[in-house]
């Protein structure tokens, strides 16, 4: 009878700590590599298996993770010291060794998701970045710039260590994943708790379908969706926030195309871009960018006015843009007020959604190619990666403004540790920037959250996830026994 009741209670726990999280997402997860995600889906859930040496905190403050502590040995070599006994999902410990392959990886893709951690001599593409194991725990980095500038670069979010297996690569977070499927990506904790559930399941969804897959309770919560395009929702049975009020959307327009532009049209369409009233409608908080990018970084944040421009300049020959976008990160909305805001100029837009995001970016910067829409992540540790994007040492030099003093200000600002005093230059920089006429700001997205009021977050006032901007909320969520 003992055994019988024991073997019962084993049963029960197991079954519980069973439990599934049921997560749709509007895109398919293709990969979760850190050197090869490509949608903000991919790379939002990178935390929940990955670690970085180092993490920004709400205060701006730089905080070790898989770092214990970090020297300043010479002038421009910085010595990290790893925390021992951090344990790879199969169990094996975070080396010195793993630091250099996963940073060698990482700064040889330098692609259009990993620009290079500039302060790190050699990390370009078809170099040899300057990293060192000198010990089991140890590695030294040669830096150019200040070295707090160096660490938070270290702390981007998407700066992860990582071994490579022969099935792919593993992190040391709370999760790993179990399985990859068409539709549906299943991630398992890898220490099990009681309380919380032990396994997410990532399931895609279009947006057309969420209402009734919440409805139906095939799912628990829907994660960045596009506020415009879900219906209203039972307020007694889910509950909805709008979140990543720090993305704004970047048309990029080829120099080549609008050579015979006059400049006051160009400097016109761009004032519409931050006051139209269809761009307004398509964020629930009716803002957008002034520049070309938000508050903190270079620009500042304008709420929207419907006032066109009364007596719009138009090109007396009509002119053709396709302008293409990855169609993972379709605004419909967006792109829709976009071509109107041409076609008052006399400019008619045609937007190309490419399916192959890898393709597309190997257009990037081409002659061929009239211009593209991109949506950027704005942390404070990453606004001189945003401009190294346009300056003369970029690979595609075509969409980039080939400016001395832009690189020279970036410089300048590697060097210097105080955030304020960084943050004057990236204004300065912003500037120069805005005042090329080809770049235009839009909007914010809107993303929203729904989750299931029999879904609650841990350690959040009223049943609000703590940070709502990405996926690393879910690894505190428990469901509620509720009807």
């Amino acid at each position: 009878m003992h055994f019988l009741h024991l073997l019962l209670l084993t049963f029960l726990v197991t079954e519980s700590n069973a439990r599934i999280l049921r997560v749709a997402v509007p895109n398919a997860i293709l990969s979760l590599d850190p050197s090869n995600t490509t949608t903000a889906q991919e790379r939002f859930l990178l935390p929940l298996l990955y670690q970085p040496l180092f993490y920004i905190d709400q205060n701006s403050s730089i905080q070790p993770v898989l770092a214990e502590t970090y020297e300043q040995k010479k002038a421009n070599i910085i010595r990290i010291r790893l925390r021992k006994n951090q344990i790879f999902s199969d169990m094996t410990e975070v080396t010195s060794e793993d630091i250099v392959t996963s940073v060698n990886i990482l700064c040889g893709k330098a692609t259009y998701n990993l620009i290079p951690i500039r302060t790190l001599v050699g990390c370009k593409k078809n170099e040899a970045p300057q990293i060192k194991a000198v010990s089991k725990y140890e590695v030294d980095f040669t830096i150019r710039g200040s070295t707090n500038y160096f660490l938070y670069e270290l702390a981007s979010p998407f700066l992860f260590i990582f071994k490579t297996t022969s099935s792919g690569p593993i992190g040391s977070g709370l999760f790993k994943l179990k399985a990859m499927l068409k539709d549906e990506v299943i991630l398992a904790r890898v220490n099990q708790k009681k309380d919380l559930p032990n396994e997410l399941s990532l399931i895609y969804i279009k947006e057309k379908e969420i209402s009734n897959a919440l409805n139906s309770n095939k799912i628990d919560i829907a994660s960045m969706y596009v506020e415009s395009k879900i219906p209203e929702l039972h307020k007694t049975k889910f509950q909805k926030i709008t979140s990543s009020n720090n993305v704004t959307t970047i048309l990029t327009l080829n120099p080549l195309k609008i050579k015979t532009v006059p400049s006051k049209l160009l400097k016109q369409i761009s004032n519409e871009m931050r006051t139209d009233a269809e761009l307004a409608k398509c964020d629930v908080r009716n803002q957008s960018a002034s520049g070309v990018v938000p508050e903190g970084i270079g620009g500042h944040v304008d709420y929207q006015v419907s006032q066109p421009e009364k007596n719009p300049v138009r090109l007396k020959n009509s002119l053709k843009l396709n302008i293409h976008q990855a169609a993972d990160r379709l605004i419909s909305c967006e792109t829709s007020a976009v071509k109107n805001i041409f076609n008052r100029h006399n400019i008619e837009v045609t937007i190309v959604y490419d399916t192959d995001y890898n393709h597309l970016i190997q257009q990037y910067g081409k002659e061929t190619i009239d211009g593209y829409i991109e949506h950027f992540v704005f942390y404070t540790r990453d606004a001189g990666r945003f401009y190294t994007r346009f300056t003369s040492s970029a690979n595609t030099s075509i969409f980039y403004i080939n400016s001395k003093k832009i690189e020279e200000l970036l410089k300048n600002a590697e060097n210097i540790s105080e955030i304020q005093k960084r943050f004057q230059i990236y204004r300065d920089i912003n500037h120069i920037i805005d005042g090329y006429h080809h770049i235009f700001a839009l909007t914010y997205m809107g993303h929203s959250i729904i989750w299931s009021k029999c879904v609650g977050f841990k350690d959040s006032s009223d049943d609000m996830p703590l940070n709502p901007n990405t996926f690393l909320f879910l690894s505190d969520v428990f469901i509620k026994d509720c009807k």
